[in-house]
């Protein structure tokens, strides 16, 4: 699941990052390298970027949780097969 995540995560937030940077420089005259620009491109493309993943983290935690809770992962996928697709339906 974590190779599933984070590289969706990274793959959505760097796009959005230098997007935001290209708005604000542009709607706030914020000149290139100073902090405000790359703090409020951070901040926004880092909030969104969360909103939009958190269930796939969620699932993730979830799921490992589990296993160390089983302490067996042969059970863990005898029991629970399908367990992405439930825990995101319960979302």
């Amino acid at each position: 699941m974590t190779a599933f995540c984070t590289p969706m995560f990274h793959a959505m937030y760097f796009p959005m990052y230098e997007g935001f940077k290209d708005f604000f420089r542009e709607t706030f005259s914020l000149e290139e390298g100073s902090f405000r620009l790359y703090a409020m491109s951070a901040v926004a493309s880092g909030i969104i970027t969360n909103c939009i993943t958190n269930p796939f983290w969620m699932v993730r935690t979830r799921m490992q949780a589990e296993i160390f809770r089983s302490l067996s992962e042969k059970d863990y996928r005898s029991k629970y097969p399908l367990n992405l697709f439930k825990t995101m339906r319960m979302i």
